[in-house]
C-alpha cells in the first residue's frame, strides 16, 4: 500500500510552502497573534486565492 503523497498533493504542499515562505515570515505570523483582531484578512485573501478553504469541500460541491 502506498501512503506517499500523490503528485497533485506535491504541487500543493510545495506552492503552499512557496506560498507560506514569502508572504507568512515569523514576523508577519507574531504581529497577528499580538494583534487585537488576531486575525490578518490579507493573509486569509492570498489563503483563499490558492484554494486553500475549497480544501474541505468535495469536488462535487464547488470544491
Amino acid at each position: 500500500m502506498d501512503f506517499g503523497l500523490s503528485p497533485d498533493q506535491v504541487l500543493l504542499k510545495q506552492t503552499i510552502r512557496r506560498w507560506l515562505g514569502t508572504e507568512c515570515p515569523t514576523t508577519r505570523v507574531r504581529a497577528v497573534m499580538e494583534s487585537d483582531g488576531g486575525h490578518d484578512p490579507r493573509l486569509w485573501d492570498g489563503l483563499a486565492e490558492l484554494g486553500v478553504p475549497g480544501l474541505q469541500v468535495p469536488a462535487a460541491h464547488g470544491g
